[in-house]
């Protein structure tokens, strides 16, 4: 996957953030991951030392999940994701462009519709001093999701699952006539993996998954401790805490685990 220095490079995290957590923070201070080596036609692939933006994007269509009796609405977990947002300002590294965090939402179930969503708006919305920039998204997954990205249970059929991953990954300008290409990219979190090592070997050379993976589309990265922590957990903790055990308002910013003390969230 070919990829040029006048690239504007946006990390995208994509998730129900109920609520959000340290670890979707931790994931979305994650810096971009190197290609695998699994290949030598990964050598010399250019790839971004760091993001230009990132973009922290809320489901409110999801292929697995719904809203639940007792969570929170879809304004007030934007207010939240809003509070991480300012959080990632105040902890951004040499690999973060901290301050150019923005918030979204999207009504698309999948990851490739909601390439194209995007690249689509950020093409009619395209920003004058930015010239012709082109933009190229990096979704940050879990190896839960990834797998799921590669299963045609998600798609009408193979055909369609094939035609719309080689779209998702296809850069623009390597398309063929009559193709078109989004040249989005995947880093994939080993956060709290359901995949031993061997499986996960297997999974990446697997015949659907290793062209992406030879030409730099799909990445691996270790994330820090903190990013295991789940959502599951902080709402545990917050509808029992004796019986749980658990210290959640250490697992959330501080701007969140304030925000949901104030709203009263997750009590029921």
């Amino acid at each position: 996957m070919k990829t040029s220095s006048s690239d504007l490079h946006i990390s995208v995290l994509d998730s129900s953030f109920n609520p959000p957590t340290l670890a979707h923070l931790a994931l979305a201070l994650s810096p971009p991951p190197p290609p695998l080596s699994l290949h030598p036609i990964n050598t010399g692939i250019q790839l971004p030392q760091v993001y230009d933006a990132h973009l922290l994007l809320l489901s409110v269509t999801n292929a697995d999940k719904s809203l639940k009796v007792g969570d929170p609405s879809f304004p007030e977990r934007v207010e939240m994701i809003i509070a991480l947002a300012e959080e990632m300002k105040t902890q951004g590294t040499h690999h973060v462009s901290s301050g150019n965090v923005a918030v979204a939402v999207i009504d698309e179930a999948t990851f490739v519709g909601k390439s194209a969503k995007l690249l689509r708006y950020l093409r009619d919305h395209r920003m004058p001093h930015l010239g012709d920039r082109t933009h190229r998204l990096t979704f940050v997954l879990g190896t839960d999701t990834i797998t799921r990205f590669f299963s045609s249970h998600y798609y009408q059929s193979e055909e369609v699952m094939k035609a719309s991953i080689r779209k998702f990954f296809l850069a623009p300008q390597e398309a063929q006539l009559g193709e078109e290409g989004d040249g989005s990219q995947i880093a994939c979190a080993r956060r709290g993996s359901n995949l031993s090592n061997e499986e996960e070997t297997k999974f990446l050379q697997s015949p659907g998954v290793i062209p992406y993976v030879e030409m730099g589309g799909v990445r691996m990265m270790d994330i820090p401790p903190e990013a295991a922590m789940s959502s599951t957990l902080v709402r545990e903790g917050i509808r029992d805490p004796q019986r749980s055990g658990i210290d959640w308002e250490k697992m959330c910013a501080p701007q969140v685990a304030q925000y949901i003390k104030v709203h009263g969230l997750y009590l029921e």
